[in-house]
């Protein structure tokens, strides 16, 4: 992430967007990137039951923003000295609104906060942000409500899970470029799932129980998660983990019991029936995860020309 020259930070006035400015303002300064501060005012109000909300003039909204965003950064002076772009822009659905913009100005990050629907409330009114990972040109960083504070710190690692897919080498690769802005370590995770399918080093596999997993496979996991770690480069992780169990479940208790300040992700971008059937780890664990979490669809972007 270090070559990020545009971060949009996408503000609804909710907790959880407070908290992605606070991140987003961090990194744009870390980065000495420009932040973009969108307002997407959509027709209708996602939250369940509401109907479509009165039209407010965009001056008006624009210094709603300006307000929010001094009151979650500590006062006007703050917002002075980073100076971020404060923008208005309306659509039917906050998510195209928001891409729309990301798409416009070539960002390079984007930084969302998160609301933990579950059930049925997430069934009907969705998700801002999980429409954003799966369709944003770029790496998208989430932010849950409670994480306002929450960053990599040496106390504070991140979190990389690996599935040994190609794309994991870029999310590993961003994780240790992004710790090192906060001086954090770098800890990789890989998750045996108790019913499949596995990774090439153990394609004997039909079924695993803890118990197996742990005289079978976790050794040559781990093994396999070091020698993966070593052909990405850099410095290497400080720890490896291997556990069993459903992917989304471990990332997220791992990431608790370890203090991790942020988990990095690749994504598959599914859509469409093949995302409405399997679904997506990625998605799961941004719903429930206790600290920020980077997702990463694409590989990232070649250096380019200085201005």
């Amino acid at each position: 992430m270090t070559d990020v020259r545009t971060v949009v930070a996408g503000l609804d006035f909710s907790e959880g967007s407070e908290a992605a400015l606070v991140r987003a303002a961090d990194l744009a300064e870390r980065l000495h990137a420009r932040l973009h501060l969108v307002h997407a005012a959509s027709i209708f109000n996602l939250d369940l039951g509401s109907l479509p909300q009165p039209e407010e003039p965009t001056d008006v909204l624009e210094a709603r923003t300006r307000a929010f965003a001094e009151a979650a950064l500590g006062g006007d002076e703050a917002l002075d000295v980073i100076g971020p772009e404060v923008v208005v822009r309306r659509g039917e659905v906050a998510a195209e609104v928001l891409l729309d913009y990301v798409r416009e100005v070539g960002a390079d990050l984007v930084v969302v906060g998160t609301h933990g629907r579950r059930g049925v409330r997430h069934l009907l009114a969705g998700s801002v942000a999980e429409e954003v990972v799966r369709l944003a040109p770029c790496p998208v960083l989430t932010v849950p409500n409670a994480a306002v504070r929450t960053a990599p710190g040496p106390d504070a690692p991140v979190l990389v899970p690996v599935d040994f897919a190609a794309s994991n080498r870029n999310a590993v690769g961003a994780a240790k470029r992004t710790a090192a802005l906060f001086e954090a370590p770098v800890e990789l995770v890989h998750v045996v799932e108790e019913t499949g399918p596995y990774p090439v080093f153990y394609p004997e596999a039909f079924g695993v129980s803890p118990g197996v997993a742990e005289a079978t496979f976790i050794e040559r996991a781990e093994r396999h998660l070091r020698a993966f770690d070593a052909e990405v480069g850099g410095d290497p992780a400080a720890a490896f983990h291997i556990c069993v169990g459903r992917p989304h479940r471990e990332i997220i208790e791992l990431a608790e019991e370890r203090g991790a300040g942020l988990v990095v992700m690749a994504t598959h971008g599914l859509t469409g029936l093949e995302h409405a059937l399997v679904g997506s780890v990625t998605e799961r664990t941004i719903r429930s995860a206790p600290c920020p979490v980077l997702s990463m669809r694409h590989l990232e972007r070649p250096d380019r020309d200085e201005a």
